[in-house]
C-alpha cells in the first residue's frame, strides 16, 4: 500500500545544500560571517529542517550531518576557555566552519560569473529573457536581486502562518488526495495561460494546509525541472513566477 505522505514528497536537489542555507540565515540576520552567533544561526537551522520535514521535503544526510556540527560547535563555545601560561590562543570552534563558508561564497559567486547570465539562485537562471525588455531601462544602474530559494521557503512559511490565524479550518467529511503530480499539470496550465505570475496568487483558492504544502512541492518540482523561473526585481517586490519560452506552448 502507497505511503500517503509519499504522494507529495520531493527531493531536495533543488536547494544546494547546508553552506547554502547556512550563508542564506547569516544574510538574512544580518550578522558578522567571522563572528556567527552560533546559538542563534543553530537554532534557526534547525528550525527550518523542522519546517521542510514538516511539508514532506526529504531532507538528506548533508543536511543533518550539519545540524551534528553546528551542535557540536555550539557546546564547545559554552566550554570555558581558560588559557595557562605560555600556551597558545585556542583555536575558534567556528574557525573551520567560517574557512568553508567564505570558500562556498567564493565559489559560488564565481560560478554566476563564469556563467555569464543573471543568476537567480540554486541552479536557476533568467535563460532566455532580456532584463532591460521585462523591466524597462532604469534611471540609474541598479543590480539584479540574487533570488535565494531559500527565501522562497520564508515566504511561503509566512503565507501558511498568516492563513492558519486569518482563515478557518476546511472541514471534509471524505477524505481527499492531492498529488503533486496533478497539481503541477494545473499549475503549467495556469502558467501557460498566464505567463507569469505572483508567487502568492499560485496557492488562491488552496485552504488547507496539504493543499498548500502540495502546490508548494509542484511549484519546486517545476523550477527543478526547468519548466519555471523565479525573480525579484528587489527585495522590496514580491516574488514572481514565470513560465519559460520553450514551455508555452
Amino acid at each position: 500500500m502507497e505511503d500517503p505522505q509519499s504522494v507529495y514528497s520531493v527531493q531536495l536537489e533543488i536547494f544546494n545544500g547546508p553552506l547554502d542555507l547556512l550563508l542564506h540565515l547569516i544574510k538574512k540576520h544580518e550578522v558578522d560571517i567571522y563572528d556567527i552567533p552560533i546559538a542563534l544561526i543553530t537554532e534557526q537551522y534547525l528550525e527550518y529542517l523542522e519546517f521542510l520535514k514538516d511539508v514532506n521535503l526529504e531532507i538528506v544526510g548533508d543536511y543533518m550531518s550539519m545540524a551534528a556540527e553546528l551542535g557540536y560547535i555550539k557546546s564547545r563555545m559554552l566550554l570555558p576557555r581558560i588559557k595557562e601560561e605560555g600556551e597558545e590562543e585556542e583555536e575558534d570552534p567556528r574557525e573551520e566552519l567560517v574557512r568553508r563558508l567564505l570558500e562556498y561564497e567564493k565559489y559560488r559567486s564565481a560560478a554566476a560569473e563564469l556563467g555569464g547570465m543573471e543568476i537567480l539562485g540554486k541552479d536557476i537562471f533568467l535563460a532566455g529573457y532580456d532584463r532591460r525588455e521585462m523591466f524597462g531601462e532604469p534611471e540609474e544602474e541598479t543590480e539584479f536581486v540574487k533570488f535565494d530559494l531559500w527565501s522562497l521557503v520564508d515566504t511561503f512559511s509566512k503565507m501558511c502562518e498568516d492563513r492558519e490565524k486569518a482563515e478557518t479550518r476546511e472541514i471534509s467529511l471524505a477524505p481527499q488526495t492531492y498529488t503533486v503530480d496533478e497539481r503541477k499539470n494545473q499549475v503549467i496550465e495556469i502558467m501557460r495561460r498566464e505567463k507569469e505570475v505572483l508567487f502568492e496568487d499560485l496557492f488562491e483558492g488552496d485552504k488547507n494546509r496539504m493543499k498548500l504544502v502540495v502546490t508548494f512541492l509542484s511549484i519546486l518540482e517545476l523550477l527543478k525541472d526547468g519548466i519555471l523561473d523565479v525573480f525579484q526585481p528587489t527585495f522590496e517586490e514580491p516574488i514572481k513566477i514565470i513560465l519559460r519560452e520553450e514551455n508555452g506552448r
